[in-house]
């Protein structure tokens, strides 16, 4: 997809064109110095769709900069005990300042929607607790933190991103709705105005901080996110690599306007341009999605035992499907290489994070293999190239017999092994 704006006839165009096939073709208007572009993708069937941009400016995309959180599976004694199975956190819903919301609240329209009438009181203790904030400094960061009117709800996603036992790509999603939190709040306060500080912390803004918070427990167990009176759990299985995401929708009203029964059209609450940030939008158009958090979960897997009676002949046999070792030319040296094409279990191949390759080169009598082996006699490839190094097959080939018995005799110091002179 190719943008272009340009002159045409003295008209200010945006020309939309995907190869040579021109999609659309806009107007500008010249009074404009700058303009906002946001791109859409819409798919009306069931096959997946994906649209990906280049990175201005060199930005990472969101969520690479997540936090990571190791868990280790529940009743598993194979990983450290200072890994905890379960995390429990508090989340707050986006705040904003004492000015912004009583700026907010000065829309009757808005105000209204926000909580009734008669919340007066809960205004005036805001007035009071601005005034006094030089008394305590806890009242000023309090009243930094007030809820922020504008967001509707949450939306809790949880999305597996790479996994070893399950598919990748699963969801699960949750939504925290906001709208009635600030009206069941001022219902419950008190009649009388707060005149000192401490009655406000205490009876107030301490409350308030805990209406528009929720617990998230995040712990290994089967995938999917269930709210468990209250808290909401992410359970994250065995060998899952998830990402835990909240996102804070607002109305897509505020940036389009009002039109009341009369007709008469109100003016945007916020600047259009601002749709720009938001990732995505809800199916039915209404509410509009803006990142806020997120954390990666990676539950461990206990899928190599290392028990010395474990049977590992799996990893060994992988082991010797993916690696290869090529000969260097003219010296006696070999490097050590894992094939570009997984040619065994992909899940398998992975667990595997560390390979150690010893090599012998003397008899524990002291004398070197070579001169107890003729390697150009047991040589796997017959093409490859003489040198130094060569590859050898423990089978047994055309000329001579199996080496797969040669550790044995190379270790072992009984007088009846050792090769007669």
């Amino acid at each position: 997809m190719r943008l272009i704006a340009a002159d045409v006839e003295k008209i200010r165009t945006l020309t939309i064109s995907s190869g040579e096939v021109v999609h659309e073709t806009h107007k500008l208007a010249r009074r404009e110095a700058s303009y906002w572009l946001r791109v859409q993708l819409k798919n009306n069937n069931k096959e997946a769709a994906s649209l990906s941009l280049a990175a201005p400016e060199s930005r990472r995309p969101a969520g690479e900069d997540a936090p990571l959180l190791l868990l280790r599976p529940k009743a598993s004694t194979a990983w450290r005990t200072d890994l905890h199975d379960a995390i429990t956190v508090h989340v707050s819903t986006p705040r904003v300042g004492y000015l912004d919301f009583t700026r907010w609240m000065a829309n009757s329209t808005l105000r209204n929607e926000a909580y009734s009438n008669d919340a007066g009181q809960f205004e005036k203790i805001l007035l009071i607790a601005y005034l006094m904030r030089h008394l305590d400094p806890r009242l000023a960061q309090q009243l930094d933190n007030l809820p922020d009117p504008a967001v509707n709800e949450i939306r809790v996603e949880l999305l597996v991103t790479d996994s070893l036992t399950g598919s990748i790509g699963a969801t699960s999603v949750k939504r925290v709705p906001l709208g009635n939190w600030l009206r069941e709040f001022t219902a419950t306060l008190p009649k009388e105005p707060l005149w000192t500080p401490e009655l406000q912390l205490n009876l107030v803004f301490k409350k308030l901080d805990h209406k528009f918070s929720f617990a998230v427990k995040m712990a290994a167990g089967d995938f999917g996110l269930t709210d468990d009176d209250g808290t909401l759990e992410a359970g994250v299985p065995s060998g899952c690599v998830a990402q835990l995401a909240l996102h804070a929708q607002v109305s897509s009203q505020h940036f389009d306007g009002i039109k009341d029964s009369d007709g008469i059209q109100y003016p945007a609450v916020f600047h259009h341009g601002l749709r720009q940030f938001a990732t995505r939008q809800t199916n039915d158009g209404k509410l509009f999605c803006y990142p806020a958090a997120s954390i990666r979960i990676e539950t461990m897997y206990d899928g190599i035992d290392a028990r010395p009676k474990a049977k590992i002949d799996q990893w060994i046999d992988a082991a010797r499907e993916m690696i290869e070792a090529v000969p260097t030319s003219n010296v006696r040296r070999f490097d050590l290489r894992t094939l570009a094409v997984v040619k065994v279990d992909r899940n398998l191949w992975r667990l595997i994070g560390e390979i150690d390759v010893t090599t012998q080169r003397w008899r524990i009598s002291g004398r070197p293999i070579y001169n107890f082996i003729q390697p150009r006699m047991h040589v796997s490839d017959e093409q490859a190239s003489p040198g130094p190094a060569l590859p050898i097959s423990l089978e047994k080939t055309m000329k001579t017999m199996p080496l797969s018995n040669l550790r044995a005799r190379l270790f072992s110091i009984g007088p009846t092994s050792m090769p007669k002179r």
